[in-house]
Order: structure tokens, then C-alpha cells, then sequence
């Protein structure tokens, strides 16, 4: 808006260099504030990637120690796996806060573990462990893994627990956020510099652009200002070449004009595109916060059932109820 308005002064006063000096400086505000925002973006990005790089970890350490309590139960005495089968349900329910998985009971006592999508994460003793590795269709991110090195099997979108919640807000949120900033500032920029193409400026020569953009997804890494003077600015029209000093702003007034004209991709001005994609970022945001605080009520929900028979030893309790039944007898 600020630079709009700017472009709004140089049309009331074509001849002022002060007002062309401040859509200079208001052209440079843009494109300090559009890098600060891909900035941030980026920030988030690599702050999701170390959280999905943690939470690969500590999955890989519960499947390791899921596998030692299947050894562990396999070679318990009978009776004796009431304790490790109460803390084997322990460390799966952690497993399953960080991604979603499947289990199935193997000669009634070695639990095989998979992910939502099939692949085998745990085989009684034998662990396939996570991984990060590059999406081969974009270097810039990682995808999830089953296995290690040329037999790992990539898990294309992980569901459930925290890595489903860390994959899906960067597929689904952060990621077209990125590319519809981007699409944003290219817009405008590129509109922009069409619409001075178009006009002359005070040495009467044709409009030069103002921004120089990156090519494709590095629009905004490549945005800068394009060396202008306030005199290059090209406010008088088309009819104006080789007036020195016009004081025409119809382009100027074209110009202005574009501040509330349809030129993203989504058929919006490049100001109300802006306010959707915020809004809805933050949209997005709130229904992670509520499916993140539904999934934490589920499991505890979940908790306080298994607690509820948690520690329970059979030999034990038929010993206690034998006491009971005698001294009833007595």
C-alpha cells in the first residue's frame, strides 16, 4: 500500500523529485519486506527439518529398544512378561506420537511394527530403521524412509504422528505459501515494470524497469531494485519521448492503477492476493493447533484405558484371589 501511495504522489506532482525519491525508497521497503518474508519461510522450512531429523531419531531409538523388549519377551520365563509386555505398550504408544504405524502379534508374543503404508518398520528382533533422504524431484527437500542406504524404500507422505503433523505443514502449508509469495511479488514486479516500460520519463527516454527479478522459483532471492534515478522514473505517457521535463502522469495514473487491478495468478490484485494467503496460512495454522490438541486427547484417552489394566500379572492375581476365596472359608 505504501508504495502505491507513493506512485499515488508522483501522479499529483510528475515533476517532484522529493516524491520520486520516496517511491524510490517505498520500491525498496517492497523489496527489503518481500525477502524478510521468504526469509521467515525459509527459517520455518529448516526449523521443520530439524524437527522431522529429531523426531527420525527418537522413533529409531523406540524401535531399537521395541526390539530388545521382543527378545527380552521371547526368552521370559511364563508368567513373567506381564512387566515387559506393560512397557512394550509404553514405547509403542511413544512410536505412534511420532509417526503412524501398524502392529500385528506374531506366535502370540513378538510384535511386528509397520508404517501406515505397509512397510515393515520392526520384525521381531530386526529393525528397518527411518530415514531422510533428498526428494529426487526436489533437491531442496527430504522425504521419509524405510531401510538405509540402496535398499531403503522412500514412505512418499508419511500420516500420523508428529512427522505425518511436520510433513504435512510443509507440504500443505509451507510450501505453497512459499510458491504463492513468490508468484505474488513476481506479479507485481513484473506488472510494474511493464506498465514504466510503457511511459517516458523527466529526460523524456522510454520507462525502464524497476525491480530485476530471479528467474522462476528464485523470484524473490533475485528481487532488487534496477539502478533507477528519480529522473528515470517513467511517469508521462507514450506521446511524451523527447519532452524534457513533461509534466503528463498518465502512466503514473496507470500505474496507481494497478493497485487494485487483477494481475496474480489468481485473478486477484497483488494486495488482496497477499491478505488471502496470510489469512489462510493462519487458518491453517488453527485447524493444525486443533487436530494437534485432538490427537494429544486421544491419547490420553488411550493412556488412562491401558493404565487402567496396565501391570497386570495372570499368576499373581489367581494367587490373590485363591487367598481371598480361603479366607472367606475360614
Amino acid at each position: 500500500d505504501r508504495f502505491f501511495v507513493a506512485v499515488g504522489d508522483v501522479a499529483a506532482d510528475p515533476n517532484s523529485l522529493a516524491a520520486r525519491e520516496v517511491l524510490l525508497g517505498r520500491a525498496d521497503d517492497l523489496v527489503t519486506r518481500a525477502k524478510s518474508l521468504q526469509g521467515s519461510l525459509d527459517r520455518l522450512g529448516g526449523e521443520l527439518d530439524e524437527r522431522m531429523v529429531a523426531s527420525v531419531d527418537e522413533a529409531n531409538g523406540l524401535l531399537r529398544q521395541l526390539a530388545d523388549l521382543n527378545q527380552r519377551v521371547l526368552q521370559a520365563s511364563p508368567g513373567g512378561t506381564a512387566d515387559l509386555l506393560d512397557r512394550r505398550d509404553q514405547l509403542l504408544e511413544q512410536l505412534a506420537s511420532k509417526i503412524g504405524v501398524r502392529t500385528a502379534v506374531q506366535d502370540g508374543q513378538q510384535l511386528n511394527i509397520y508404517s501406515a503404508d505397509g512397510h515393515a518398520l520392526l520384525l521381531g528382533g530386526t529393525v528397518s530403521p527411518l530415514s531422510l533422504v533428498t526428494n529426487p524431484s526436489d533437491p531442496t527437500t527430504l522425504q521419509l524412509a524405510v531401510g538405509e542406504g540402496d535398499g531403503s524404500v522412500r514412505i512418499a507422505t508419511p500420516s500420523g504422528g508428529d512427522l505425518g503433523g511436520l510433513f504435512q505443514a510443509r507440504d500443505s502449508v509451507l510450501r505453497p505459501a512459499r510458491a504463492e509469495l513468490n508468484s505474488i511479488v513476481g506479479s507485481l514486479a513484473t506488472a510494474v515494470n511493464d506498465q514504466l516500460a510503457a511511459g517516458v520519463d523527466l529526460n523524456g527516454n522510454p520507462g525502464a524497469p524497476l525491480f530485476t527479478l530471479g528467474a522462476g522459483p528464485q523470484v524473490i532471492s533475485g528481487l532488487s531494485l534496477g539502478g533507477l534515478t528519480a529522473r528515470d522514473i517513467a511517469a508521462a505517457g507514450p506521446g511524451q519521448v523527447g519532452v524534457v521535463g513533461s509534466t503528463d502522469n498518465s502512466n503514473a495514473n496507470a500505474l496507481a492503477a494497478l493497485a487494485k487491478t487483477a494481475i496474480t495468478a489468481n485473478g486477484r490484485s497483488a494486495g488482496a492476493a497477499y491478505t488471502d494467503l496470510v489469512a489462510r496460512v493462519g487458518v491453517q495454522s488453527q485447524q493444525a493447533t486443533s487436530g494437534l490438541e485432538a490427537f494429544d486427547r486421544m491419547q490420553s484417552q488411550n493412556r488412562d484405558a491401558r493404565d487402567a489394566v496396565a501391570g497386570v500379572n495372570l499368576d499373581e492375581e489367581a494367587a490373590n484371589l485363591l487367598r481371598l476365596q480361603q479366607a472367606f472359608q475360614a
